[in-house]
């Protein structure tokens, strides 16, 4: 799906397939979606830029992931959608014009733009345009590592605060471990996509093809500024899931180790009365009080008796 858009009264306007083939408008920004090869070979007729090999420059080693052929610069940046997948998506940079190729939409980035466009009538540039793109990634990246931290505070607060935690305990840490695991997931891929960020904003930078403007330039830096704060947030995020994972795990330590002693304490309680209801209870004839009148309640005595002296000497040690 090929959509186009150019900036006009300060909004971005969406181009129809009539207007760019009368040539009345010429697009900024062109979106490609899942392109098909004749939205490819329509791209390059038109505009004689070479999609396909862009395409496919996620199957080839990173570094091939940067580079400039002619006019144009190449370089790609990995995002996190809503269903917690990293997609790619293939930027070109060319003298008049951006093109993005993913295959995913990216709604949101058009939202933030007409915002931006409100103040910024100036973004008229391919560098600057790629900036504002670049800049509503991060602000969405943003966005999700707070709500990441959210849901780990309420983790933390339900681990330490809440008496809730006391039942069903057992499975209820477990269902934690699942939840931090999934946030840890997250967090790594956004760390991943903020890396591949960094990555094509030095590149764009010191690219000799699209030389960036004194104020493009330090547009780019603001924004490497803003992912070096995003960094730090991730970190911070990584070694607070890896806390609550290290003492969701302690509790379900402890939680197995209080099951462990009750056992244990049970089978030192009970061993003393079963050794002597083992020792009566085997076929002998000349056995201390078996055949006496009071034999029976000895016996039952004496197994009582040994029961209890185990559970008072836990009770004296406070294992209990």
């Amino acid at each position: 799906m090929l959509s186009y858009y150019a900036i006009h009264n300060n909004s971005l306007y969406s181009i129809s397939d009539e207007e760019l083939k009368n040539g009345e408008i010429e697009p900024i920004w062109i979106d490609i979606k899942d392109p098909t090869p004749d939205e490819e070979k329509l791209i390059a007729s038109i505009f004689n830029i070479n999609i396909t090999r862009n395409n496919t420059i996620q199957e080839v080693k990173l570094p091939s992931c940067y580079y400039q052929q002619r006019d144009e610069v190449y370089a790609t940046i990995n995002i996190v959608i809503d269903d917690n997948k990293m997609h790619t998506v293939s930027i070109i940079l060319t003298k008049d014009k951006v093109i993005t190729t993913q295959s995913v939409a990216i709604s949101e980035s058009k939202e933030y733009l007409n915002h931006v466009l409100v103040n910024n009538p100036e973004i008229i540039t391919p560098n600057s345009f790629f900036a504002y793109l670049i800049e509503a990634r991060i602000n969405d990246i943003d966005e999700n590592l707070n709500n990441i931290n959210s849901s780990l505070d309420q983790l933390s607060f339900s681990t330490f605060y809440l008496d809730e935690l006391a039942k069903n305990q057992d499975s209820k840490l477990k269902n934690n471990i699942n939840i931090i695991g999934k946030k840890g997931h997250l967090i790594s891929k956004h760390h991943e996509s903020i890396t591949s960020i960094i990555r094509a904003l030095n590149f764009i930078a010191k690219s000799n093809q699209i030389k960036p403007s004194p104020g493009e330039l330090e547009k780019f830096q603001d924004l490497l500024h803003q992912v070096s704060i995003l960094e730090e947030q991730i970190s911070f995020l990584s070694n607070k899931a890896g806390f609550l994972l290290d003492i969701t795990f302690g509790l379900l330590d402890i939680e197995q180790n209080a099951i462990t002693k009750v056992l244990s304490i049970a089978a030192l309680i009970f061993l003393p009365p079963a050794i002597i209801g083992g020792v009566y209870g085997m076929n002998f004839d000349q056995i201390p009080f078996a055949k006496s009148e009071y034999g029976f309640e000895l016996a039952i005595f004496v197994m009582i008796l040994f029961a209890c002296l185990p559970y008072l000497f836990c009770k004296l040690k406070r294992w209990i």
